[in-house]
């Protein structure tokens, strides 16, 4: 059959939602979604298999063969333009493909309006348009309506694949995603191939082209909060547990609920003894359903999250040692030091294996240049963080960050300039610490050095860097 074959069942004027000849239409501006009422996927498959859902489905040719290669499985294609739907409507007679099922309407609404609750395995999003003008980015599809409606119609267990070849709509998947689920992935949280992905035409078109394709995996997760807290009975038999993927959020009170000084020996025995139960009653029981641990969440100036009493005080004078003026940033440091240090010796007594997570809102510190350098990986390397910006991971220009030793706020300035020149121009760029470039030069082609915050070390990586055949750029003062 062709695709012209397949006709429109109504005029604008008279648009309603309905089923005909195998396709389901949801046209936009309907007074009342209600109306329809939407059959189960038993229904509409005649059988109970598993369900899963492609949004943006273009012309049918990656969720056809799907299709076709695991009849095992009811697929589902979403596509909001009636000649695209036309197009897999013909693949779907053409090859008497029963397990498909189409929809020709917006993806928010459709699974919002007619998606049952837990009722999808997978959800596939192949190459959604990337609106890579800044004043259209609110028309992307990955946004937290999307999101949410993911987490409501996906089971426990189920699974959201997104691919994209846009780097910047890559970055905002990720971030948008974490609200409700967890990468399957590992930072920077995409792959790059995918053996069991299939053939598209938006794939083979931009690898023809030479772009890399972004590959993200997701699953749901759930937050449980855990009272760990100076003053709790540390008994959580009415605790009631979601289905799936756990994400556990310890409140500990950290760090303004606490009493007394980080120092206090008595106050950290009791946190850790409070770790220790949480371990034995929680989390070793659901172990293999955990997807990773909340230690603190709270401001990323964490001289905003201490108590600054005189102990404190005396601490930070003895920490500056005579060398500097008391500044906010020297503040910003050691508050950050001591936090994070106290963070890693609590992190230190759950299993190694599962994430430990610290969600920090950045946008308490002066600025974003400030946040890529400060929150940065060498000084987090234990943690995964939450809510703080990212440079580009996959970019060949690098800005250097100097070693701790050697950083002051002159060197930092120049250092923000650098950053802050480079989002104006729109280049993708990632910053990297000093101590990490030997790990990191072998996809970097240039990289942007501050001279006086280099150290001897600094100068032999440096050296080779440039033997390697990478070219450095000198930042100015």
């Amino acid at each position: 059959m062709k695709p012209k074959q397949l006709k429109h069942p109504f005029s604008f004027e008279n648009r309603q939602v309905m089923i005909n000849d195998g396709v389901l239409y949801v046209p936009p501006y309907v007074q009342d979604y209600s109306d329809f009422k939407m059959p189960s996927w038993k229904e509409i498959f005649g059988n109970e298999n598993p369900v899963s859902i492609e949004y943006c489905s273009g012309n049918g040719r990656w969720i056809a063969d799907k299709a076709k290669a695991y009849p095992e499985i009811n697929w589902v294609a979403v596509e909001i333009r009636f000649d695209r739907v036309r197009k897999i409507w013909a693949k779907k007679q053409n090859l008497n493909l029963d397990n498909l099922f189409i929809v020709c309407g917006e993806g928010v609404t459709v699974s919002r309006e007619y998606f049952t609750e837990a009722s999808v395995q997978e959800t596939f999003v192949n190459f959604p348009d990337p609106w890579p003008k800044e004043r259209h980015a609110k028309h992307r599809i990955i946004q937290e309506p999307f999101v949410e409606q993911m987490g409501r119609i996906l089971k426990p267990e189920g699974q959201v694949t997104l691919v994209t070849d846009d780097p910047t709509y890559s970055r905002q998947m990720v971030e948008v995603m974490r609200s409700r689920f967890r990468s399957l992935y590992p930072e920077p949280f995409y792959l790059t191939d995918d053996e069991d992905y299939g053939e598209s035409y938006f794939r083979d078109l931009w690898l023809s082209k030479g772009r890399n394709i972004y590959f993200h995996r997701f699953t749901p997760v759930n937050e449980v909060k855990v009272d760990l807290g100076i003053t709790s009975n540390l008994n959580w038999k009415e605790l009631s547990l979601p289905e799936g993927k756990i994400v556990w959020k310890l409140e500990m009170g950290l760090f303004k609920g606490l009493k007394q000084p980080l120092s206090d020996q008595a106050q950290f025995q009791a946190l850790s003894f409070a770790l220790e139960e949480f371990e034995r009653a929680l989390l070793q029981p659901n172990k293999k359903r955990t997807a990773g641990i909340v230690l603190f969440e709270g401001s990323a100036d964490f001289s905003k999250e201490l108590t600054w009493d005189l102990e404190q005080e005396a601490h930070f004078r003895e920490w500056l040692d005579g060398a500097s003026e008391e500044s906010d940033w020297l503040k910003r440091q050691f508050t950050r030091d001591i936090c994070v240090d106290f963070l890693e010796v609590l992190g230190s007594l759950l299993p190694a294996e599962i994430p430990l997570i610290l969600r920090l809102r950045s946008e308490e510190l002066p600025s974003h240049e400030t946040a890529l350098q400060e929150l940065n990986k060498e000084r987090f390397q234990h943690f995964e963080l939450e809510g703080v910006p990212r440079g580009d991971e996959r970019s060949a220009v690098g800005v250097l960050l100097p070693a701790e030793e050697n950083r002051d706020e002159t060197v930092i300035e120049q250092v923000a300039r650098v950053i802050k020149e480079l989002e104006e121009k729109g280049c993708a760029f990632r910053v990297i610490p000093e101590n990490f470039l030997t790990m990191e030069w072998e996809q970097l082609d240039q990289l942007l050095v501050a001279p006086a915050g280099i150290t001897p070390q600094g100068e032999r990586k440096l050296q080779g860097f440039e033997a390697a055949g990478g070219e450095i750029l000198w930042i100015e003062s």
